[in-house]
């Protein structure tokens, strides 16, 4: 039942979940930090694509933002000109998924490329 110990299986399975979570939260605390060092008004990609990063806390990186203005070192987007990113979202207007109403996935099946009229829709 429930909630009641029945073996080493059990211990072992509660304890990989338990370790996957916190592996996952601290892997997504660290992508919080290094936007809100490095990525300036970027970092809004990043909660953008997974606003659960948004809502963890990152800790103190005060020391890190006082580096990174003691080294003098560049804008994130300066970063993005100087090695001509060109594929990166500069003056991005949407991001987030998309999928058809039934929620399926919008893929070809490995069939001819076909053409999609994406409309936006807000509410």
């Amino acid at each position: 039942s429930p909630g009641q110990f029945d073996g080493f299986g059990s211990f072992c399975e509660t304890e990989n979940k338990k370790n996957f979570f916190f592996v996952f939260v601290t892997i997504f605390k660290n992508y919080k930090r290094v936007a809100l060092v490095w990525l300036d008004e970027y970092k809004q990609l990043i909660y953008a694509v997974n606003p659960d990063i948004k809502r963890l806390n990152g800790g103190d990186v005060s020391d890190r933002l006082q580096l990174r203005k003691n080294l003098n070192c560049s804008s994130f987007k300066d970063y993005l000109k100087r090695f001509q990113l060109k594929n990166f979202p500069f003056n991005h207007r949407y991001i987030g998924t998309i999928s058809t109403s039934n929620h399926r996935c919008l893929d070809s099946m490995m069939g001819p490329f076909l053409t999609w009229t994406v409309y936006i829709t807000l509410g």
